[in-house]
Formats: structure tokens, C-alpha cells, sequence
């Protein structure tokens, strides 16, 4: 199955850390114990089985109550710094009061429903805290509980910051119904506000019938403004639910003042209780472009019927580096004349993806099932429409054989190999396998479908284990491309894999997450050197190994022995497409400093924070 390229995938995650000062220095809410005798005892229909809280809800800057509002506690687990949606939320009085029943022992953030109070929720993830355990401490006041009884807290709400503005058309018409998106800045980057969880979500609104919007209770920072418009690109008639959860093009999106691209955008400081006012967004006059065509099989030149359509825009990179996709949902498919039709498109590069729809292989039957192969075509939109554009799909191509491990112990059910193309334009991957259908003590199968026609390597998707035999036909291909013909089935490969390798450990200078952004806007690269003049063919994906770098800038990463350009970039300065790559790639290698790596050894190593 070909994908579309994905170059760095980065994760990563820190624990959350609790604050045991005073409640001056630490900001925690120290409940007043009040024993009660009677805390195990049922009420109504209920039993007692965690502590009593009664508390009163004010506005922090006023110290007036806050009335007939929802409000719930929130629990922070430690181990995995979760947020528990256990607990019920209760409305507050006339006079702002509370009591929320059966809670736990723990530490508990107050969530509070109520537009422009400032939550957690409006900063982080809710089902997790991960790095932002301080920006939590320095603003909300936690609420400790440590055991039956009943418990008094006094909460005082934050007011956030707020922006307003109004969106218009080119001619003048106000534009109702569209996205708006305030968008925080996290290091070098922008990222949603709030936008986890749809109760809680101060970070994407819609514009009014006069075409306003106003976002509230934004946590202080740097923001930009986002519009999209809602076009669709699909010309046939459906039904509206599916209609309706088409809401917005992911490619028409203006920034504030009125920029189509990310780096025109003005960034926005906003305080706490702050209002930024008329941040107006007048939308460009656009010219956009409808591409139809037929997809037809390259060897019978029959039209083919249910195969879907994607188009990854090349040229206009998001928020966080990644790019806009069209048709993902499988709308756009060709009809019984293979013909299909994207409207609404604006102009620029698109790498278009056609796959076929679902085939059911009968292992019982022996008719042969007609496979397509996943083909990617580029085209381009200047200045007119694209019409009658045939695509010719190949019928498929894949590779079948065996693996085992050098000490012959089983691999996790969860390995998969992968293949890729020699100019990178073709990618596939192993299914995984079914353990139960296997002998832990015989090599395992496994099967790559749907590729097309060209030259490969084969590569572990897994950073524990490398390859360190492939034979085809009795040869050793491990360091080399290999042939695969058009509607060839690759036979018999037999693969070796290992385990054993060395580590590099180390640390990025000058790396915060407070300035620097999150962690997983980091990657580290190691690219075994092969040899001076290196170039994107020589890149073999068995000798690359991908390590992650936690919130504290340190590394740990593991790779099989021998010398490797040690590359740390960040997420956003990754290539978009293949010509990029090799480009990209040789000037890092060039640049980059080395290490050797021995299995059973450690190496460690110090790297500079990157520029760009």
C-alpha cells in the first residue's frame, strides 16, 4: 500500500510534577478538614465513599460570586498525568456556592463552565497533561483532598483574554458561517486553543449572521487568526449528515489581516482579561479551478469503477509544517465510466493518490483476484481548469517471504516491514501478523501488496530490530536495490533480523520547552554515512534510526554498529516532497557531526540547538 510521504514522526512525554509547598508558594488550595463522623453513610440512594467538598466560586479580579454556573474537580492521577472524568458537575447558588460529593483522595483542578474563565482544558489536552504541568501550577490554585470528611475551598476564576473581530467577503458581503480559529504560539510554532474537547473549546468558533466572531477565555500569549472557507469540493448531491461533516476545505484558509499563506500572518499579544478588538479579516479575491479526468487499468484500458481520489497540496504547509489533504474521507471516488470530477481547487502543486476500493480475497478460491496497484500522480493547476485527465493504473505488484531473528526468539505481534522505492515515490507496508496462527519457533510470514513496478530496498519499521540478511534467488540484496516487475509476485524472500545494537545518549544544548516549544517539535536523525558524496539514493532506511527528545532536551537512541551523521532539526524545517528530501538530507549530512556506534556500548554526544 503506498502512503503519502511522512518524514518525521516525533513523539514524546514528560510526567506531570506536584507542587508540595505552601499554599502561597505553591499555589494550592489547602481544604479545611471538617470531621464528620458520618462520612461513610449512604444518603439517598447513594453511598458515601470519598470525602465532602464545599466550596464558593468568585471572580478572581472582583471577588463577586459566580452564579448558577457548572463546576466540576477534575482529578490529576499522577502515573499517568490523566485527568479523571469521573466526577459529576453541580450548579453554584446564587451566591456562588458548592458542594460536590464522594470525592476521592488526590489533587483536583476546578473546571468551570462558563465562557471567558479561563480553564485547563482552554490550554491543554484534558486527557492529558504532558508538558504543561508548570504553565498549570503558575495559574490555577489545585484543590487537595487527603481523605474522607468534608473539605471547604474557596476558588477564585481567572478572566482570559479575548479577541473579536468581524469576517467579509471580497465584495463587501459579510461571510456567516464560517471557521475561525485562534491559534497559540508554542515555541516556533502555532497550535489549537482548547480544541479537545467540544464543551470546552475556546480556541474555533463560527462567525455570526453579521459575519462576527469573538473568542474568549484564550490563556496569555502570542496568537494568530484563522479563517477557512467552507467550500465543497464535490459536485454530486448527498445526504446532510454527510454533507454536513464536510464543513470546511482544509486549502481556503486566510490569516490575519488577510494573508493566504502562514508567514503573512500578524501575531497577536493578548494578557489576561484582555480584549483584542475589530481583528477584521477581509477574504481574497480567489480564482478557483475544477480538474476532472477518467481512471482507466494501463493494461486492458478499461474504465475502473470505486477507486478513491486524494490531493495533497504540495505548496501550502499548515500550522505545524504538515499539508493540507483533499478527499481523505473517501468522497471523491471515480463512477461506473471511471470518471471523477474535484471542484473549488485553488492553483498550485498536487500529488494526487489513487487507490482502490476494498477487495475480499478468498484463500479458498482459486479465480484470481484483479489487484491494483496505489498510484501517485502529480499534476499542477496555473491558470485554467484541468479537464479529461486520464490516470492509467497498473495492476499490482508484492512481495512475499519469511523472517526470522538471529537468536530465533519471536518478534512482537506488532513488526512490520516496509518497502521503499528507489526515487521515493512508492511506499508499502507489511500487514500485521495473526499470533495465533503461528509457530513462535518457525520463521513468520509476511506479504507487501499493492505496489507498483520499480526498484526497492527493504527496510524494519521497528527501531528495535534491523535487517541483517535479505535473500532473493540465493543473493544477499541487503545493501542493494532490487527488481520488481509490473504484476510480479516477489517470492520467497528471506529475511534475518537483529536486535543487537549500541546507544547514543546525549543532550541538546539550550533546548526548553518553555521557549523552544513542545519536545515532539524535535527529532533526532541518524543516517549511517556510506560514503562521502551521499545522495537520496544511497539512503537506506534499514540504517536509519529515528530517536525522540524529551521536554529536558536529553536523547537516547538506539542503532546497529557502525558510523552515523547525527541530525537534529526541527519538525517544522522538515522537506515536504522528494525533491526536498535530497537536498535537504545532503546539506544536513554535510554539516551534521559524527559518532560510531558499538552494540553492547555506549556512546554519548552533546548537539546545538538547531536554528531552523
Amino acid at each position: 500500500m503506498i502512503n503519502k510521504p511522512n518524514f518525521l514522526v516525533i513523539f514524546s512525554v514528560i510526567l506531570l510534577l506536584v507542587m508540595g509547598s505552601s499554599a502561597q508558594n505553591s499555589n494550592v488550595v489547602r481544604a479545611t478538614t471538617v470531621y464528620n463522623e458520618n462520612a461513610n453513610v449512604g444518603y439517598g440512594e447513594r453511598r458515601v465513599t470519598g470525602a465532602t467538598v464545599r466550596g464558593r466560586l468568585v471572580y478572581e479580579d472582583t471577588g463577586r460570586p459566580i452564579r448558577y454556573v457548572l463546576i466540576s474537580l477534575k482529578k490529576i492521577s499522577e502515573e499517568n498525568t490523566n485527568y479523571d472524568f469521573s466526577s459529576e458537575f453541580v450548579k453554584t447558588s446564587e451566591n456562588g456556592e458548592f458542594i460536590i460529593r464522594n470525592v476521592e483522595a488526590g489533587s483536583y483542578l476546578p473546571i468551570i463552565k462558563l465562557n471567558g474563565i479561563l480553564n485547563p482544558t482552554n490550554i491543554i489536552n484534558p486527557y492529558r497533561l504532558d508538558k504543561k504541568t508548570r504553565e498549570l501550577d503558575a495559574l490555577f490554585e489545585k484543590i487537595e483532598i487527603t481523605g474522607l470528611g468534608e473539605f471547604n475551598v474557596f476558588i477564585r476564576a481567572k478572566r482570559g483574554g479575548s479577541i473579536t473581530g468581524r469576517i467579509t467577503f471580497p465584495d463587501g458581503e459579510v461571510a456567516v458561517g464560517l471557521k475561525v480559529e485562534a491559534l497559540r504560539k508554542e515555541g516556533n510554532d502555532f497550535v489549537s486553543t482548547g480544541n479537545y474537547d467540544s464543551n470546552f473549546n475556546v480556541g474555533a468558533v463560527e462567525t455570526d449572521d453579521r459575519g462576527f466572531y469573538r473568542f474568549s477565555g484564550l490563556p496569555e500569549g502570542k496568537y494568530i487568526v484563522r479563517v477557512t472557507e467552507p467550500v465543497s469540493h464535490r459536485e454530486h448531491q448527498t445526504y446532510l449528515n454527510e454533507a454536513m461533516r464536510e464543513n470546511s476545505s482544509t486549502v481556503l484558509k486566510t490569516y490575519f489581516p488577510e494573508g493566504e499563506k502562514l508567514d503573512k500572518a500578524k501575531e497577536l499579544d493578548l494578557l489576561f482579561g484582555q480584549e483584542q478588538i475589530e481583528i477584521n479579516i477581509l477574504l481574497p479575491e480567489r480564482k478557483l479551478f475544477r480538474v476532472s479526468g477518467k481512471i482507466i487499468a494501463k493494461s486492458t484500458k478499461q474504465p475502473l469503477k470505486d477507486f478513491s481520489l486524494s490531493f495533497l497540496v504540495m505548496d501550502q504547509p499548515d500550522t505545524l509544517g504538515s499539508l493540507a489533504t483533499i478527499g481523505d474521507s473517501g468522497y471523491l471516488q471515480s463512477d461506473n465510466l471511471g470518471n471523477w470530477t474535484i471542484r473549488s481547487l485553488p492553483k498550485g502543486k498536487y500529488l494526487v493518490t489513487i487507490t482502490q476500493g476494498s477487495v475480499y480475497r478468498d484463500p479458498k478460491s482459486t479465480e484470481k483476484v484483479i489487484i491494483y496497484a496505489d498510484t501517485n500522480k502529480e499534476i499542477e493547476i496555473t491558470d485554467t481548469d484541468i479537464l479529461d485527465k486520464v490516470f492509467e493504473i497498473p495492476l499490482e505488484s508484492n512481495i512475499t517471504g519469511t523472517y526470522t531473528t538471529e537468536d530465533g526468539k519471536s518478534v512482537p505481534s506488532d513488526f512490520r516491514f516496509g518497502v521503499m522505492s528507489k526515487d521515493g515515490r512508492a511506499f508499502g507496508l507489511s500487514d500485521y501478523r495473526d499470533e495465533t496462527k503461528v509457530d513462535s519457533n518457525k520463521p513468520k510470514d509476511f506479504f507487501i501488496d499493492k505496489l507498483i513496478a520499480g526498484q526497492y530496498r527493504i527496510f524494519s519499521e521497528s527501531q528495535d530490530y534491523f535487517i541483517t540478511s535479505i535473500k532473493i534467488d540465493g543473493q544477499n540484496t541487503l545493501n542493494s536495490f532490487f527488481k520488481l516487475e509490473e504484476e510480479q509476485e516477489l517470492k520467497n524472500v528471506q529475511i534475518v533480523l537483529s536486535n543487537k545494537m549500541g546507544v547514543l545518549k546525549g543532550k541538546v544544548d539550550g533546548y526548553s520547552p518553555t521557549t523552544n516549544g513542545n519536545a515532539n517539535n524535535l527529532a533526532l536523525d541518524l543516517v549511517m554515512v556510506t560514503k562521502s558524496d551521499f545522495s537520496f539514493e544511497d539512503l537506506d532506511f534499514n540504517s536509519q534510526r529515528i530517536g525522540y527528545i524529551d521536554t529536558d532536551g536529553s536523547f537516547e537512541v538506539k542503532a546497529p554498529s557502525g558510523e552515523y551523521c547525527v541530525i537534529v532539526c526541527l519538525a517544522k524545517s522538515s522537506p515536504k516532497s522528494i525533491e526536498e528530501t535530497k537536498e535537504w538530507l545532503k546539506k544536513l549530512m554535510k554539516d551534521s557531526p559524527k559518532v560510531k556506534i558499538k552494540v553492547g556500548e555506549i556512546a554519548n554526544m552533546n548537539l546545538p540547538l538547531p536554528a531552523n
